[in-house]
């Protein structure tokens, strides 16, 4: 007598959905630093001003002052060369500097020499033609290596969200995708591909100078994972279905800023995933968990929206 497989996959939440929540509840927690890094900069600025007009040969000049981030830039004319050295020293010895840029010109006599009662500092800075690098999305490749001879390696595209980098704890995002088809080491001989989706967060110890910035991460999540089938093949066995799970992950990620707005982003680590897979054959049906970790290795780029 013939038996009659009724196979039902329930469909899990949609990952459209997930993804959102992930962004929003990353952004709400970056919040609070993003007001203590304003608050920050407006302290800066008094400070820097403060040092320049202090002295009696800089504070003569008229420099325009701006900060963002910690990063202090210079703009308008002096009188000497020796000058602009000078006022980057004044600048470096301010508590709070992170970067000093400098693009002060020497110009003629006529514009220097102003009074120092008309060089009062402003309320407000200048704005400064950067991004404040709260919040970046873009795309990338992972590599994923394989622990366990029953899968081959492969290479998933997955999304990039990079949030404002920082010098010590933070908030982290991650995903990890990986695609990896059934090796000849088990029953199934390539003929489906476990494709493994995490969507991921926790925590990270970053630290960040001027453009670039490199944090180790801790994050874990849920992972959609889905199969595809290569109908073109045959065998005894064959994978018919696979299941939801959880997924962790850590690792290095490095970032470095190509330009105000285009970041780089390169990323090491292993990530632990052993979802539940259906295997089945002419006789029987079988479901077991599959060992699905991997090394990843994955590079990418993101912009930063705002």
């Amino acid at each position: 007598m013939r038996r009659r497989l009724n196979i039902t996959r329930e469909s899990g939440p949609c990952v459209s959905h997930i993804l959102a929540l992930v962004i929003i509840g990353a952004c709400l927690a970056g919040c609070g630093p993003t007001i203590q890094a304003g608050l920050d900069d407006a302290q800066l600025i008094m400070r820097v001003k403060t040092a320049l007009l202090n002295d009696s040969e800089i504070g003569t000049q008229p420099i325009d002052v701006a900060v963002g981030g910690g990063v202090v830039n210079l703009s308008g004319r002096v009188a000497r060369v020796e000058l602009i050295a000078k006022a980057e020293q004044l600048v470096r010895r301010v508590a709070g500097v992170r970067e000093v840029e400098v693009t002060l010109v020497v110009g003629p006599p006529e514009f220097v020499g102003r009074n120092r009662l008309g060089r009062l500092p402003s309320l407000a800075p200048p704005a400064i033609d950067k991004p404040l690098r709260f919040v970046a999305l873009g795309a990338g490749a992972t590599f994923g290596f394989s622990s366990d001879d029953g899968f081959g390696n492969g290479v998933e595209v997955d999304p990039v969200i990079r949030l404002r980098p920082r010098t010590g704890w933070g908030p982290s995002v991650g995903f990890s995708w990986t695609r990896t088809s059934f090796g000849e080491a088990g029953s199934q001989e390539g003929l489906a591909d476990l494709v493994v989706r995490p969507v991921m967060g926790g925590v990270e110890y970053g630290l960040s100078r001027g453009d670039a910035s490199a944090a180790v991460s801790f994050v874990g999540g849920y992972a959609f994972n889905s199969l595809d089938f290569d109908n073109r093949r045959v065998g005894p066995a064959r994978t018919i279905a696979v299941e939801n799970g959880l997924a962790l992950r850590s690792g290095l990620s490095v970032w470095y800023d190509i330009t105000p707005r285009l970041g780089l982003n390169v990323f090491g680590g292993y990530r632990f995933a052993r979802p539940k897979v259906t295997f089945a054959n002419d006789t029987d049906l079988t479901t077991r968990r599959v060992n699905a970790d991997a090394a990843v290795v994955s590079i990418g780029v993101a912009y930063w929206l705002f």
